[in-house]
């Protein structure tokens, strides 16, 4: 039996197949070029895009961590710390936005 084979000089690539008619992939800057605070965009945030990363983060930390915090207190105690807990970040806010009023600062 005849053992077959290939090599790179069989490759037969037909003109305007596009192999090498891409145009060339832009190389990626150095460490220099990438920290170089002039070359930044400016950044466009939102009000809603900043308030759905703190809330994701601040979600994603207690869903993180609640199971664990439970185990080590018990459900008596982890649902008093909880409530406690709660109710001092409810406070807190609360707190923010009576100093967010007072300032009278808008942006």
């Amino acid at each position: 039996m005849e053992e077959a084979s290939f090599s790179g000089d069989d490759l037969v690539i037909p003109e305007g197949s596009g192999w090498n008619s891409d145009p060339p992939v832009p190389q990626s800057p150095g460490w220099a070029e990438a920290l170089d605070p002039r070359n930044e965009s400016p950044k466009h945030g939102t009000v809603k895009s900043s308030i759905f990363n703190l809330v994701s983060t601040i979600i994603g930390g207690g869903v993180l961590s609640l199971p664990y915090a439970f185990k080590q207190t018990g459900l008596v105690l982890g649902a008093v710390i909880l409530a406690i807990v709660a109710c001092m970040s409810a406070y807190s806010a609360h707190l923010l936005v009576a100093c967010g009023r007072r300032s009278k600062v808008r942006d």
